[in-house]
């Protein structure tokens, strides 16, 4: 945490969590390889990695934690089907994020989750995802298209706030949509 002259991270196999705040605030860490068996990633345990472009998910990954590439470089996201958990605000405030891919198998994504990615343009899938919490996308304000809406019950008060152009062409909301 807080090394900011790591550049790069080789890791060992049989590593399988990444614990919470591990490599907060490595502004230089833009490199990261041999996490293949990584299952979880602890809250914040990226966040600051300004230099970190883009990171090996793994097709063991299940959860990722509160904060865990907040204020991070990644340019795109693109998670295993493994991945069923994403915490709060894990990817918010990076602006330097264009598109997410996310998991068909995602059942949770956290409040204020892509917050602020004022670059994100297209988020391909909400998986399972049956609530849309408070603020997820809040200030995507590049954001062109929502995924398919399909599924989900609950979309939380500003969930899509600053998102004009996602609607531009109107809002299809599932005959199952409660709230």
């Amino acid at each position: 945490s807080a090394c900011t002259s790591l550049s790069e991270f080789k890791g060992a196999d049989g590593v399988t969590a990444i614990g919470d705040t591990t490599f907060s605030g490595c502004t230089a860490l833009s490199s990261i390889e041999g996490l293949e068996s990584v299952t979880t990633i602890g809250d914040s345990a990226f966040s600051g990695c300004t230099s970190l472009a883009s990171y090996p998910f793994s097709g063991t990954l299940t959860s990722i934690g509160s904060l865990a590439f907040s204020y991070s470089g990644l340019i795109s996201l693109d998670v295993p089907d493994s991945l069923t958990t994403v915490g709060d605000q894990a990817f918010s405030f990076c602006t330097e994020l264009t598109s997410a891919s996310l998991s068909s198998s995602l059942a949770s994504l956290g409040r204020q989750a892509f917050r602020s990615c004022v670059n994100l343009r297209s988020v391909d899938t909400l998986g399972g995802v049956t609530e849309i919490m408070d603020g997820t996308f809040d200030g995507c304000s590049l954001l062109a298209s929502t995924p398919s809406l399909s599924g989900v019950k609950k979309i939380d008060r500003n969930a899509f706030r600053n998102c004009a152009r996602a609607f531009a062409s109107g809002l299809d909301i599932s005959a199952s949509a409660d709230e």
